[in-house]
């Protein structure tokens, strides 16, 4: 029976971690960082961040591709993003012991997404990522600070978060509906960040062998838009402050030295076509263009 564990729980491969080149910048902006080593598995303890990283550029990435794509066919402009957690009001019926294998793991979000739907009151749309601890001070009091000093400890307590748009029924009106779950939701400090967002919750989320660790629901789900064209393009970076290219030093076995070179990222492009139009789009969500009275 597979398991579920959290990111950076395995074993480190030989060689992660170590330089193998630097970053620079020829005007002087940028601090010359180094390019390390990575194996991009999720049970690295080295490498786990590079592979939370690498999904929530895809995650990034995916969002705009559907996000244009309901622009371009309904002239769709969705809200901002917002950040709700939902769990069941009684973690503590849930025993670790009994509820360690990959198949109640992915129950759990199934369930979670049924309850998203029933609640929801006009279209929604997102992405879930399944957390099975909760990080909480030593104290037991819970933590929501990402930058929060203090002492902390994994408490058992299985949650899903929903990074995305749309409206719920009233939280009070779903905790005394009687049907076992519960949502709350994280104010927005500043302007949600797809990325920063869904890197934070990849980095503790459920890693399930040979799954996904997020799954995407609502008008955002595989069901509501279908990939059409997908690209991979390697682009140069630049100096934030000036728009100098960005050079590197990576060692080169033919050469026998150092070669400095461009420093490029590859960058992924997503298009999407809808399979269904939405039932009822509200009038809050249009937006008009020129092109449409041609």
């Amino acid at each position: 029976m597979s398991t579920y564990t959290l990111p950076g729980q395995g074993e480190a491969r030989e060689g992660c971690g170590d330089i193998k080149g630097w970053v620079y910048s020829p005007c002087g902006h940028v601090p010359r960082k180094p390019i390390r080593q990575s194996c991009d598995r999720w049970e690295c303890p080295i490498c786990f961040r590079r592979a939370a990283n690498r999904a929530a550029r895809r995650i990034e990435a995916q969002w705009a591709g559907k996000v244009q794509a309901y622009r371009d066919e309904f002239h769709i402009e969705f809200p901002a993003p917002r950040h709700i957690v939902w769990s069941r009001e009684s973690e503590q019926i849930y025993d670790e012991s009994r509820h360690s294998s990959s198949a109640w793991i992915k129950s759990y979000r199934a369930s979670a997404i049924r309850a998203m739907r029933r609640w929801a009151t006009g279209m929604y749309g997102g992405v879930v990522v399944v957390h099975p601890w909760r990080l909480k001070h030593e104290d037991g009091s819970s933590c929501e600070r990402k930058d929060c000093r203090r002492d902390h400890v994994w408490e058992w307590g299985p949650h899903v978060h929903f990074i995305g748009w749309g409206r719920f029924t009233r939280s009070d009106v779903v905790h005394d509906s009687g049907r076992g779950w519960v949502y709350r939701a994280i104010p927005d400090q500043t302007s949600r960040d797809i990325w920063a967002t869904c890197y934070y919750q990849l980095t503790h989320c459920a890693i399930v062998p040979g799954g996904q660790s997020y799954a995407w629901v609502g008008l955002m789900s595989t069901r509501a838009v279908a990939v059409v064209k997908r690209e991979r393009a390697w682009e140069p970076e630049v100096c934030p402050v000036c728009g100098e290219l960005l050079m590197t030093d990576v060692y080169d076995a033919e050469a026998g030295c150092e070669v400095p070179r461009i420093c490029l990222h590859k960058r992924e492009i997503y298009q999407y076509k809808v399979r269904k139009k939405p039932v009822k789009i509200p009038e809050k969500y249009l937006y008009v263009t020129l092109d449409m009275f041609k």
